[in-house]
């Protein structure tokens, strides 16, 4: 972020939301326009990300705009559908509920 965003500022929150993991980065940096190809010329950066997303049956969605900074939100399953997620004594690690939890 301080690369190529030039941010003062950054937050990471990561909550359970149903049977998702969300992962919301922030920051308040110059932003871009995700929809201009010339910047994704030489750079990786979100096209990994968008990959990794994938190969974890989740998703990322990039918010941003000239001079307002960039939210990036990655939605990653906590188990694919045909795997349930495992009872409280096979994973205790896991909050299992259905409230959101929220660790910043």
């Amino acid at each position: 972020m301080a690369r190529h965003a030039h941010a003062h500022q950054a937050s990471v929150e990561a909550k359970v939301v149903e049977k998702w993991l969300v992962i919301t980065v922030q920051d308040d940096g110059q932003g871009f326009d995700p929809a201009n190809r010339a910047l994704s010329t030489g750079h990786y950066g979100l096209l990994g990300l968008q990959e990794r997303a994938h190969l974890v049956e989740g998703t990322l969605s990039v918010n941003s705009s000239d001079r307002k900074g960039t939210t990036l939100e990655f939605r990653v399953p906590l188990a694919a559908a045909d795997n349930p997620i495992p009872s409280a004594n096979l994973a205790p690690s896991l909050p299992l509920s259905r409230e959101d939890h929220t660790y910043v």
